[in-house]
């Protein structure tokens, strides 16, 4: 999805997890808007539908947190190996 494709951009590793996950969001904001209205043609609730991708939204964000987070402690132990060799 696009979340996951978008962690995967350095410039968003490199920036400080909030701000990143709050750019790598507002960046997937049209893919959710596009499934909303995929939802709602297919005669979804506005309600359930809208339930649904405010549930996604907190997801993502909470896995871009997590997924930065262990980027992070993968670069510490790179270095600490690499002034180790």
């Amino acid at each position: 999805m696009c979340v996951g494709n978008e962690m995967q951009k350095l410039a968003y590793q490199q920036q400080d997890f909030r701000n990143a996950t709050d750019a790598i969001m507002k960046q997937c904001e049209p893919v959710l808007t596009k499934m909303r209205e995929v939802y709602t043609d297919a005669e979804v609730p506005g309600v359930i539908a809208d339930r649904h991708l405010k549930q996604m939204r907190l997801q993502n964000h909470t896995r871009g947190i997590a997924g930065h987070d262990v980027f992070l402690k993968l670069r510490v132990k790179r270095a600490i190996n690499h002034n180790n060799n």
